[in-house]
């Protein structure tokens, strides 16, 4: 049999496919879980097995253990097709993430990018998500930032060690901002007026306003938010920028301000 054959016989290879793995827990303490930037599956365990690699972890397939696996019989299930294109997406999500693609590397050893190893895990899914969108967007990968932020959000509330960590306007306003940074206004000014319900002071919630109207070509709306913010904190200097640009587009004065001048007669 293969167990008598090959007792005690390993082969080292730097990835092994995720159909019957074991490793010890001190892995996941370093290396996280899984990336879910290749949900539903396909290259999430080239992806671990390098991330753990990279760590100074080895892999080894056990030569006398035999394991009868139909290969990805949950993916064909919706058809080769589908499967076939999820093959090819999710080769090119791990060939953006590491600068090359599975193949190359696993073959030619390949130098990869230099990021961050770690997909925290955790018990409470508002940490797990927030701790991911602060990887993302330190490694300027906004949209699965966003994803993140988005997914963090609706968890704070049911969370024990959210409030803790941050504040909900906080999460909102950095929401807020990956939204506008990936010119989804719509998303951006909703949260930005969620900020600004729970805090109606806020200066930088009314100077994201102004830059959301302002990518939306509404000047009038934009000055308008901008003197809000302004007025709230002089010393705010994004609103004080963003007013000041948007005056000159309508053609005033840089520091023109109607709220200012207004407070100014009512005193």
């Amino acid at each position: 049999t293969v167990r008598v054959r090959h007792k005690g016989e390993i082969m080292m290879f730097p990835r092994v496919a995720f159909l019957c793995t074991l490793f010890k827990r001190e892995l996941l303490t370093t290396i996280g879980g899984l990336d879910e930037r290749f949900s539903p599956g396909n290259f999430e365990d080239d992806d671990f097995c390098l991330r753990a690699n990279l760590a100074g972890y080895k892999t080894a397939i056990a030569k006398d253990v035999f394991v009868h696996h139909y290969g990805s019989k949950s993916f064909l299930a919706d058809g080769a097709e589908q499967y076939n294109a999820r093959l090819v997406t999710n080769g090119k999500i791990f060939t953006a993430k590491w600068g090359v693609d599975s193949e190359t590397l696993w073959t030619q050893g390949k130098n990869v990018k230099l990021r961050s190893l770690k997909i925290p895990i955790d018990r409470d899914p508002f940490v797990q998500y927030f701790k991911h969108a602060q990887i993302h967007i330190e490694e300027g990968e906004l949209r699965l930032g966003l994803d993140a932020l988005v997914k963090a959000l609706p968890a704070y509330h049911l969370s024990e060690r959210a409030a803790r960590a941050v504040e909900y306007t906080d999460v909102l306003d950095l929401t807020a901002n990956v939204a506008l940074a990936l010119s989804e206004l719509q998303t951006a000014k909703e949260l930005f007026e969620e900020e600004l319900k729970l805090l109606p002071d806020s200066s930088r919630a009314c100077a994201g306003l102004g830059e959301v109207f302002e990518a939306a070509e509404m000047h009038q709306a934009s000055k308008t938010m901008f003197e809000h913010a302004v007025a709230n904190d002089e010393t705010n200097v994004a609103a004080v920028n963003g007013l000041a640009k948007v005056n000159g587009k309508l053609g005033l004065t840089v520091d023109d301000n109607s709220l200012l001048v207004l407070a100014e007669e009512s005193a």
